[in-house]
């Protein structure tokens, strides 16, 4: 697939997930709206502590990485880089050590406020499905959106994900019950769709 690598998309640059990603982790956790689309906890103030806890589930992932735009270069003599801007963070997690070998993942995705509807979370989830499927042997892979998010459901089915179905009643919010609607990918699908780009 041109244009992608283990490390990189077309804008997009991919790094660990580190500590001093903790107040970006924070940040995107105590976004309310970014909080009720990605999570389907109750919504409450986070604390510092609570970024720690999601950085170490984070480690458990297959991967997970912080998606940066890259550096800019210093406008200095010596032209070094800066740091690269973080604009979000993309994960995969695969099955129970004890369900492994069925080779399913399952995503999630969430980018800060200030960088949506630029195009960066298509690019990001187009990345983790070639690293899923290229570099980890995954035969499956899948993710869900709730009900009150439809800009999500219609993003994941224009990437190519098949909707597999929806469970009814499942998330209660902001005063009500909504369904969570399943998509996933399998290998070949996204080989016929990605392969050739």
């Amino acid at each position: 697939m041109t244009g992608l690598g283990p490390w990189h998309s077309e804008r997009l640059i991919y790094r660990a997930v580190e500590p001093e990603d903790e107040p970006i982790l924070l940040s995107m956790s105590s976004d309310p709206e970014a909080f009720s689309n990605s999570a389907p906890f109750l919504p409450q103030p986070r604390s510092k502590k609570s970024a720690t806890q999601h950085r170490g589930w984070l480690e458990g992932a297959l991967i997970s990485a912080m998606m940066c735009l890259p550096p800019p270069t210093s406008a200095s003599q010596d032209n070094t880089a800066l740091n690269p801007i973080p604009v979000g963070l993309v994960h995969l997690h695969g099955s129970d050590a004890r369900l492994a070998h069925h080779r399913h993942g399952d995503i999630g995705i969430n980018v800060l406020r200030q960088y949506q509807g630029q195009g960066y979370g298509t690019e990001a989830i187009k990345w983790v499905l070639y690293w899923g499927f290229q570099y980890a042997g995954l035969h499956r892979i899948e993710l869900g959106a709730f009900e009150y998010n439809p800009g999500a459901v219609k993003l994941y089915q224009r990437i190519g994900f098949v909707p597999e179905g929806k469970k009814r009643a499942w998330i209660w919010f902001n005063g009500r019950y909504w369904d969570l609607h399943i998509f996933s990918m399998l290998e070949h699908e996204w080989r016929e769709k990605f392969g050739s780009e």
